[in-house]
């Protein structure tokens, strides 16, 4: 039966299908057309499905069944059409019987089709034909259906979600406040625009047409010279309040001068390349005006408010009047005549007198409110302003004093501090310092926060010099260009700028600052703005983006490390599956899939114990051991690897008799990825020596090898978590790099410590392994050995009960082998049937399985008189602590994990007894 032959997991499954209790019969006697059929299917990689008969039995290939879930396959594999495909019998059965009934093919493209898969109902869609298979015994001369069919989901499913955001986006352009455009080429076609664009330009022909040809006016104002230069360099231009000037032709031509904020923004293809240009901005026009409106206002207030007399004097160092103004002795009714000595402080009533002149000079603040007192005995409240007189040495000799009356404006003080206090706490809140600069007289003025992140004193003068010899020198140069940049007058006025400051103790800071400068006649007159502390979220975007690189690395490294095992598995299936296969080779391929199933059971035992240790979920069984049984232990573990590469392995032990208190498991598992490290990174005739020393408390263990040694910046990380050098990297045996974070792990548990020292790269590694001694007179260690599997000769029977046919079949013929009667069911409800005429010794139950789970087996079986006496066994992946937990708490007597060592399930096996 040649037509049989092949076909992957399927062609497996139809050649052991027992197709006499099907209306096919042996395949032996199969129709021709049908042979053809299956033929085809079994040599093809293309999904394709076979439907035979008046049954419709179904028969399908390998890329066919990785298109449904388990609720399908392989159960539906020699079904009837209705049964296998009930819930979407409505689309698949009339297609099926149009075309039994020599209704010739259908054709479907992107076709609906509804499927629950892996317990999930799926929104699918296929594309798909049905088409006769002729046989003139058959009625109608068709003996049944062929279907060839491709899932489309993604590809339709993507041309949604592509055209929903298309029209989102274009929803967004339409609905945007500031006028958008896109355009195209070195041209500038536009391609696209929204209404506002329209509004603010005036109606044109536009759509395809260049902008030199649209807004020709343009070309004069530099705006067709910055296009290019976006367009060449693929560096975006934002600006500010640009002028510009349209002749609209809804008003007939006439030159309407506009403000707009604006960026062109570079739009590039996949490949990186600039083609064509994103236009985003807004009509400042109103703004502007209204701000020169503004700028005007202030400007005649200004000239009001000097017009009207306020109260000035001068004093010396002592308070003593120089000189006074003729509204002060207007006001105060006093003059300065010859010799008298008059304080300013003798006008200022009670108590805010004593308030002034109870305080130190330097506590006095150059701001203070006070109540002044007229000639004719009453007060008025007065803003008064002090500013210091210094010598050329720079010491204070005297003040200058200005006051404003404010005592109609002293009933919204309130009001005002309410605000003051407002805006302390939105600055203290954003953690921001406030500094402000008179350009022109370089008085600088900065708040305490701003103080604290330069290391400045509140007695500290600022000056220039001073600022800019607090910022890092490498970032000197780009603030002194931010700041000349934003006092231009032909800039924005803007300032922005992030950058490292070095206070006086060597501490670095990255700080963001902000800022406006204001203009008068196109001069800068005054810069405001603030600081802000930034050091800890450049940290944490240093930490996120070597976390990222990590992961990242981890990742390759995982999947790199858990398909190398693949290959060998796959190759000896392959041996295991010829039909020539001799028995040595047999047995070579058993070796080749144990060992690299082994190893992958080790890689994912480490991974799981990482998520213990990160999860404090990582239990130590202690007792006292013998040093020298877990050297002997670790060494034998790791003895195939040493002899793989043929090292020299010496070792010195010094230690006879000495006691650790520990978890054996553990300890041996530490100093054996220490070891398999050394192997790994060892070339072939290395040497790795191995030596324990103690003394009164601690036990020494060091392993030293001739290996690729690490390099000295990289001595610090070598116990980090998914670390490795990239020496280490470039050899095949990279592994996950989680080995040696086990390791110190695993020691700090027992209240030790690991080392690492190396000379550098080329020159072999060394780690130390310290650990507590016991001292106490009972310090009798258990010895270690190797006990022998227990594997029962009494034959049982057994049910194996797996949903994963192959693992079920497997485990069955082992048991087989070893003169046990097994059964196998493939789901719960088919387990509880065989279970009740079987009446079974032990059952293999898995956990995860279809119509019944693993528990709900279990509880029901133990629920039957017979099922006190069966010995329940837990066979799943879910190998946790509170999996085993819930799995006796059901009513199982053990919990083996997947992939199971079969020496245990002997262990088991031979526990039961009726």
């Amino acid at each position: 039966m040649r037509f049989l032959d092949g076909g992957g997991e399927m062609g497996d499954r139809i050649r052991r299908f027992d197709w006499t209790r099907t209306s096919l019969g042996v395949p032996a006697t199969w129709p021709i057309p049908l042979r053809t059929a299956v033929r085809m299917l079994l040599n093809t990689n293309h999904p394709m499905i076979v439907f035979w008969g008046s049954d419709s039995l179904c028969l399908y290939n390998d890329a066919f069944s990785k298109s449904v879930g388990p609720e399908q396959h392989p159960q539906i594999l020699g079904t009837r059409a209705r049964d296998a495909w009930a819930g979407m019998w409505e689309i698949i059965g009339p297609q099926l019987e149009l075309v039994m009934s020599g209704g010739g093919s259908t054709w479907h493209q992107n076709q609906p089709v509804p499927m629950t898969r892996f317990g999930k109902a799926d929104r699918a869609y296929w594309t798909y034909s049905y088409s006769p298979i002729h046989d003139d015994e058959a009625t109608e001369s068709v003996g049944g259906v062929i279907v060839l069919c491709a899932e489309t989901t993604a590809q339709v499913l993507a041309e949604e979600r592509s055209r929903t955001e298309e029209m989102r986006w274009r929803s967004l352009f339409v609905d945007a406040p500031g006028f958008m455009c896109v355009l195209h080429g070195v041209e500038h076609r536009f391609a696209y625009t929204n209404p506002a664009f329209v509004t603010f330009i005036g109606q044109r022909d536009i759509i395809g047409r260049p902008v030199a040809d649209v807004l020709p006016e343009v070309a004069s104002q530099g705006f067709l010279a910055l296009l290019d230069r976006v367009f060449s360099t693929g560096v975006a231009h934002a600006e500010r309040a640009a002028a510009v000037t349209l002749n609209r032709p809804e008003e007939g031509g006439r030159d309407n001068h506009r403000f707009i904020d604006f960026v062109m923004q570079p739009i590039r293809d996949p490949s990186g390349d600039v083609t064509g240009l994103f236009l985003l901005g807004d009509d400042a026009t109103d703004r502007e005006r209204a701000q020169v409106e503004l700028r005007d206002s202030e400007q005649k207030y200004k000239t009001l408010a000097d017009s009207v007399p306020s109260l000035v004097w001068i004093t010396d160092a002592d308070g003593v009047c120089e000189f006074v103004n003729m509204r002060w002795s207007d006001y105060t009714g006093t003059t300065l005549n010859g010799d008298t000595r008059q304080r300013w402080s003798d006008h200022i009533i009670q108590p805010d007198r004593d308030r002034i002149l109870s305080a130190a000079a330097s506590d006095v603040p150059n701001e203070m409110e006070m109540r002044i007192r007229r000639h004719d005995g009453s007060h008025r409240w007065f803003l008064t302003r002090r500013e210091p007189r210094l010598s050329d040495m720079g010491a204070i000799n005297g003040w200058y004093f200005s006051a404003s009356d404010i005592d109609e404006r002293r009933l919204l003080q309130q009001h005002l501090e309410e605000n003051a206090r407002r805006l302390s706490i939105a600055t203290d809140a954003a953690e921001l310092g406030i500094h402000r600069q008179q350009v022109q007289s370089g008085a600088i003025e900065w708040d305490d926060r701003a103080r604290a992140l330069w290391g400045f004193g509140p007695d500290v003068l600022i000056t220039d010099d001073l600022f800019m010899n607090g910022v890092h020198p490498d970032d000197r140069a780009g603030v002194k260009a931010a700041m000349a940049d934003a006092m231009r007058p032909d800039g924005a006025g803007q300032y922005h700028d992030e950058y490292r400051v070095v206070d006086p103790t060597g501490m670095t800071r990255w700080v963001r600052a902000t800022g406006r400068v204001e203009f008068k006649d196109g001069i800068a007159t005054e810069l405001t703005g603030t600081v802000q502390d930034i050091s800890r979220q450049k940290q944490t975007e240093l930490e996120l983006i070597e976390t990222d690189r990590r992961k990242d690395v981890f990742l390759a490294t995982l999947a790199h490390e858990l398909r190398n095992p693949l290959a060998p598995i796959r190759n000896a299936a392959e041996v295991l599956a010829s039909p020539t296969v001799a028995p040595a080779e047999i047995q070579w391929a058993q070796r080749v899939i144990a060992r690299q199933s082994g190893h992958m059971a080790s890689l994912l035992d480490d991974l799981l114990d990482v998520a213990r240790l990160t999860q404090g979920r990582l239990e130590l069984k202690r007792e006292n051991l013998s040093v020298q049984n877990i050297l002997a232990a670790a060494i034998e573990t790791v003895q195939p690897q040493l002899n793989a590469k043929a090292h020299t392995v010496t070792m010195h032990d010094s230690c006879d008799e000495v006691v650790v208190y520990g978890d054996m498991l553990r300890l041996c598992q530490a100093l054996t990825n220490v070891l398999a490290n050394a192997a790994k990174y060892t070339d072939s005739g290395g040497s790795i020596h191995v030596s324990a020393s103690c003394d009164d408390d601690i036990v020494n263990i060091v392993v030293s090898d001739s290996g690729i040694g690490i390099a000295p910046d990289a001595i610090a990380d070598v116990f980090g978590m998914f670390r490795q050098s990239e020496t280490a990297l470039e050899r095949a045996e990279g592994g996950l790099g989680i080995g040696l974070a086990l390791v110190q792990s695993i020691v700090e548990m027992h209240g030790g410590r690991v080392t690492a020292s190396s000379v550098g790269v080329g020159f072999g590694s060394q780690f130390r392994i310290a650990l507590p001694r016991v001292k106490s007179a009972d310090s009798s260690a258990r010895s270690v050995g190797v006990e022998a599997a227990i594997v029962s000769t009494d034959a049982k029977r057994i049910i194996v009960a797996d949903d994963n046919a192959d693992a079920a079949e497997s485990l069955a013929i082992w048991l087989r082998m070893h003169g046990h009667s097994v059964e196998i069911a493939q789901h719960g409800e088919e387990c509880l049937s065989i279970a009740a005429t079987f009446s079974p010794h032990v059952i293999l139950l898995d956990i995860g399985m279809p119509r019944l789970n693993g528990y709900e087996v279990a509880q029901r079986i133990r629920s039957t008189p017979a099922g006190e006496r069966v010995r329940l066994v837990a066979l799943t992946g879910w190998g946790q602590p509170e999996d085993k937990y819930r799995a006796l708490q059901a009513g199982f007597d053990a919990h083996l994990t997947k992939p199971p060592n079969l020496e245990l399930v002997g262990e088991e096996v031979s526990r039961a007894s009726f």
